[in-house]
């Protein structure tokens, strides 16, 4: 918070007096260096953590960690080093005495480009608690690493793709909300991707946009959830996020009104749409809302 180069607009920034490289020859706003293309960095709320997914060249793709607290000035080792090996390019000789090793690695076999997230502090999925959760953008793939001592890459893809439905094709960046829930980017079809928890009864409410459908109401849908194509063999799966698509066809007009009136007039809880715990007139004045403004 400060601009130490008022006569150039473009650094207006100031450079901590404690960064590790102020007072010498290089650059005093670097903090760590030899990273390769890190893509994406985040701090972990409850730590302060700082988690660098690094994409590799050629065979090998990195996490790298800074513990909150921790001085800075680390050399991670690129272009000389990739994972924990030497890459022999010119001018290089390995090991780089000082050099940090990757906190994780994994090879071209598994992805090829790595997309990093966040560890988890939500609370919709309590057996992700304390895990860092990223992805490969080449692979499609969803992994996790649990927060035992031992690092772990699972990959998780299977769990996140219901029914077999490809939604992991392109992750190009992760993101969470004021509650620690997670979200990630898909490039390739233009969606952001809610992670919820298969236990489908909990993962969402009508407060983050999006209800759950019972049984009953995916049997009248004729056989599938609509709009995700999900067999009524996994019933209570989460739909989002237009509340004003009451009978879910995939547009909103009259008969969503007919919809959201007769499942309000029985109470059902699928017609609380403020999240209140109650099925009354403050449910009407929210679905005619998102009825008006057409989602």
């Amino acid at each position: 918070s400060g601009d130490d180069y008022p006569l150039d607009a473009n650094r207006n920034y100031r450079i901590p007096a404690d960064n590790p490289f102020v007072g010498t020859a290089a650059d005093p706003e670097i903090w760590s260096y030899g990273l390769r293309n890190a893509w994406r960095c985040s701090f972990d709320r409850v730590t302060g953590d700082l988690w660098m997914a690094d994409v590799g060249q050629d065979d090998f793709e990195e996490i790298n960690v800074e513990r909150a607290g921790e001085a800075g000035g680390r050399n991670y080792g690129w272009r000389c080093q990739e994972g924990f090996g030497c890459t022999g390019y010119g001018g290089c000789q390995c090991p780089i005495p000082g050099s940090t090793d990757p906190f994780l690695v994994y090879d071209h076999t598994i992805g090829q480009s790595i997309t990093g997230g966040y560890v988890y502090r939500g609370a919709a999925i309590p057996g992700l608690e304390g895990s860092y959760v990223c992805a490969d953008w080449q692979a499609a793939r969803l992994f996790v690493i649990g927060s035992a001592a031992t690092p772990v890459l699972e990959d998780v893809t299977a769990l996140v793709e219901p029914g077999g439905t490809p939604l992991l094709t392109s992750i190009a960046s992760f993101g969470e909300d004021l509650r620690g829930e997670l979200y990630m980017a898909d490039w390739l079809h233009g969606r952001l991707l809610k992670l919820v928890s298969r236990d489908h009864g909990a993962c969402c409410t009508p407060a983050d946009g999006c209800r759950v459908l019972t049984q009953a109401a995916c049997e009248s849908g004729g056989g599938v959830f609509a709009g995700v194509g999900v067999a009524c063999a996994d019933p209570g799966i989460c739909v989002a996020p237009c509340p004003a698509d009451f009978n879910l066809d995939g547009g909103v007009d009259g008969s969503d009104i007919e919809s959201f009136f007769n499942t309000w007039e029985q109470g059902d809880s699928a017609a609380d749409l403020n999240a209140d715990g109650g099925v009354d007139g403050d449910d009407v004045g929210e679905f005619f809302f998102h009825w008006e403004l057409g989602c």
